[in-house]
């Protein structure tokens, strides 16, 4: 059953209002980083799709959460371990609430299906490492061409009880 629990203690109230004070400044270098997200995923990871900031909007990019390619789709996983493996703390980028038991939903959702499906979270803190981010990249690349030049089965990767991604197996 759905349900609220507004709670929030005294102690989390006042950091969040010091932190209320430097939000323009975390919001200055949360875009500062996407900028480099976007030049590093044109540049180097050529699986993924950069996030979209309509003209229109001031992203504060709580995350960045790039789509894998519709050609890379099914390989979505397997990026997200291998960045894990290149200590680069990728994860799932959004779920599909209409699956989910408390709001499930009969209608099928093939938008929220297929970005499920292909979205990955990248890390958004002060010191993105992206030298970390493209040398893993550069490995995936490499890795991916190989795996679809077999033209192999799609791949699952659940996740383990630990987060990763540790169970690799053929559909």
């Amino acid at each position: 059953q759905l349900g609220y629990n507004y709670k929030m203690s005294d102690i989390a109230a006042a950091i969040g209002v010091v932190q209320l004070r430097k939000l323009n400044w975390i919001i200055k270098q949360r875009r500062a980083a996407s900028i480099e997200y976007r030049e590093v995923i044109e540049e180097h990871l050529p699986f993924l799709e950069p996030v979209y900031e309509s003209p229109d909007c001031l992203h504060i990019f709580q995350s960045y959460v790039a789509l894998v390619k519709p050609e890379y789709k099914k390989y979505r996983n397997y990026i997200i371990q291998r960045f894990l493996d290149h200590r680069v703390q990728a994860n799932i980028g959004t779920y599909a609430l209409h699956r989910e038991p408390v709001f499930l939903c009969l209608q099928p959702c093939p938008v929220s299906d297929d970005i499920f499906h292909r979205a990955i979270a990248l890390p958004m803190f002060q010191h993105v490492g992206f030298k970390k981010i493209i040398n893993g990249g550069k490995a995936i690349c490499k890795e991916l061409s190989v795996l679809m030049s077999k033209n192999s089965q799609e791949l699952y990767i659940s996740p383990s009880g630990n987060g990763n991604f540790s169970e690799i197996q053929a559909l």
